[in-house]
């Protein structure tokens, strides 16, 4: 095996092709496999997906390596998913998304603690970065895995609902500040992000625009 592959007990992000984006920790590499058991279960939704198209991405010495194959799961939605590489690992970039800066009340959960609200400061598809000056750092420090739900001001809003995402908190920015990676979005959710951040653009720039003449 290459050296560059990921290794017992690391943490690792998978896209899944009609399940969306999540994150997992490895539990075993057989051959050119990688067994993974996710952060979140998928269900029995994924036992119909058959062996769909699937993305491995995880951090090295070097930096993000990535993976092309397609995922096999146990068909008992356990969350445990054979992932089967199709090619070596490439050392790349992960994907940047636009990054706007908005105010959104996101409700944030974590486990063993109540809900709260914590207003954002700015948004992506991959991500957000929150306000803590309000309730403090203690109820979220770094490595805290959290669940958050997004109202958007958008077209969806009403007949999908807000944006659901699963998440880690991975830096502090030193002044009341703390962002967070989605580690698991749906596909769809994160299609809306894209087109919500998109918009918000456009709006700021005309704003500007208006300023400025």
């Amino acid at each position: 095996m290459s050296d560059k592959l990921v290794t017992p007990g690391q943490r690792v992000a998978l896209t899944i092709r009609g399940l969306g984006s999540t994150s997992g920790n490895v539990d075993a590499l057989v051959d050119d496999s990688v067994m993974i058991t996710l952060v979140v279960a998928p269900g029995q939704e994924a036992t119909v997906l058959g062996d769909p198209d699937a993305v491995l991405e995880y951090p090295a010495n070097r930096g993000m390596y990535r993976q092309e194959g397609f995922a096999r799961f146990d068909g008992a939605g356990s969350g445990a998913v054979r992932f089967v590489s199709r090619e070596e690992p490439k050392l790349v970039q992960r994907r940047d998304f636009a990054r706007v800066d908005v105010r959104i009340p996101v409700e944030i959960a974590v486990q063993n603690s109540s809900k709260f609200i914590a207003d954002t400061l700015n948004i992506s598809a991959n991500g957000l970065l929150i306000e803590t000056s309000l309730f403090g750092t203690d109820r979220l420090r770094l490595g805290t895995f959290l669940w958050m739900t997004i109202p958007l001001d958008d077209p969806e809003q009403e007949t999908e609902g807000p944006i659901e995402a699963r998440g880690t908190a991975v830096r502090d920015t030193g002044n009341g500040a703390l962002g967070i990676r989605f580690d698991h979005i749906s596909e769809k959710h994160q299609e809306r992000l894209v087109r919500f951040v998109f918009r918000m653009e456009v709006e700021q720039r005309k704003r500007e625009q208006q300023i400025d003449g």
